[in-house]
């Protein structure tokens, strides 16, 4: 019995550790050029421009990126906090139109399967407000 209850134990661990760690991207593969070597980019890297660029856009309060899937075929996933006055639709078109195809030109895609969730923030407190 106690034989069991320590396989079921590790078991139980090792799924845990599974779920924990994800399907996160280290690094993303580029297409490389005819005779060149293997040419990769930090995944780091391309997350940290997204939250950069989103995350000046008017009315955005915070953004965080996440590339997952697999080295050669990423998905990004873009959570987008807003201003409570936030413009949602030039946000949004924003976001579409200007983060998303700068990331895809710089990862030398024509796809980029993407996941945005935008959310919006509570009211700040001690703000004033507008009758």
């Amino acid at each position: 019995m106690a034989a069991v209850a320590v396989v079921v134990a590790l078991l139980a661990l090792r799924w845990l550790l599974v779920q924990l760690r994800g399907d996160r991207v280290r690094r993303v593969m580029l297409e490389p050029e005819e005779g060149s070597g293997r040419s990769e980019l930090v995944s780091g890297a391309a997350q940290g421009a997204v939250e950069d660029a989103v995350g000046g856009y008017p009315g955005v309060r915070r953004a965080r990126a996440r590339m997952q899937g697999s080295d050669r075929s990423p998905r990004l996933r873009l959570d987008v906090t807003l201003d409570d006055d936030a413009d949602v639709v030039d946000v949004w078109s924003r976001v579409r139109g200007e983060a998303l195809t700068d990331l895809r030109g710089s990862l030398e895609e024509d796809r980029l399967p993407t996941v945005v969730r935008l959310s919006m923030a509570a009211p700040k407190r001690n703000r004033p407000r507008v009758a």
